[in-house]
């Protein structure tokens, strides 16, 4: 039998590890931990410089899609709009499409993915009583986090593919 199987290699260490610190940060701070999880994954690369141009991408996106997305509630607040009308449902899909063309036109392919998560988390799970900035905030912040804790730790932690010269 193949011993790789059984071995748990640094970057899936590294993983979760800020899988964990994302969590603990999360409740000390009173914020839900699954953006915040959900970026420090994606961030999570085999060297700290693949880390940080991930992070920076996400970080573009995250800020990107947090602003649409705020600016989506104002205005489908706006125009009265019910969340879960099967129009609010269309023009939340076209938006999207926006979105992604906007991203694209700036050049920015690779903060398109965390944007349209970063919007869609907005737009289509409830506020509940929270003001729209507040809450898109939140969303903004929450996913920052993430991308700051995978780049620290895979900062701090050694990094085998050097020491070999991959």
């Amino acid at each position: 039998m193949n011993q790789d199987v059984f071995h748990i290699g640094l970057r899936i260490t590294k993983t979760g590890i800020a899988v964990f610190l994302c969590i603990l940060i999360s409740k000390f701070i009173s914020a839900e931990p699954f953006y915040a999880v959900i970026a420090a994954v994606i961030c999570m690369k085999k060297t700290s410089a693949d880390s940080r141009h991930t992070g920076v991408e996400r970080v573009l996106g995250t800020v990107f899609g947090g602003a649409f997305g705020m600016g989506m509630l104002y205005f489908f607040k706006f125009l009265c709009l019910e969340t879960y009308d099967m129009v609010y449902d269309i023009l939340v899909s076209l938006a999207l499409m926006l979105l992604i063309k906007v991203l694209t036109l700036l050049k920015r392919e690779d903060a398109v993915s965390i944007a349209c998560v970063v919007y869609l988390s907005i737009m289509l799970i409830p506020m509940g009583a929270q003001t729209i900035v507040h809450y898109a905030v939140w969303r903004i912040a929450e996913t920052l986090l993430g991308v700051v804790v995978a780049i620290g730790v895979n900062h701090l932690l050694p990094n085998h593919h050097l020491r070999r010269g991959r």
